[in-house]
């Protein structure tokens, strides 16, 4: 699941770099690819809890998880639309997200290769 989680980074950053960068050059194709890549990473980060927390701990971990996850799918939208609204662009909302992105791929690098 780690390299998994590091492939739907790898695909996920560039696409949302183009956005940034290229909008115009392939907008459907970055949509596309996006989609994948976060519903990818958004299954395998529900799931990792199975692997890393001992059978005992998992439903409260899932449930953390799923705390954080969808508070973020909340709070993500009205952070970026303030952002919006201050800076009278998109570009720093989708790098903040860039940003989230390479922080998710430094934590599945550091991912133990070792299970619960």
């Amino acid at each position: 699941r780690k390299a998994s989680l590091l492939v739907s980074g790898l695909f996920l950053l560039p696409a949302l770099l183009g956005m940034i960068f290229f909008p115009l050059a392939a907008p459907r194709t970055y949509a596309v690819v996006m989609g994948l890549s976060m519903g990818g990473i958004f299954a395998l980060t529900f799931v990792l809890p199975l692997d890393y927390v001992e059978a005992s701990k998992v439903g409260s971990v899932a449930g953390a998880n799923l705390l954080v996850g969808y508070g973020g799918g909340f709070l993500g939208p009205l952070v970026i639309g303030w952002v919006h609204d201050l800076t009278s662009s998109f570009t720093a909302g989708w790098l903040g997200i860039a940003g989230v992105v390479v922080s998710l791929m430094a934590m599945a690098s550091s991912l133990p290769r070792r299970t619960a």
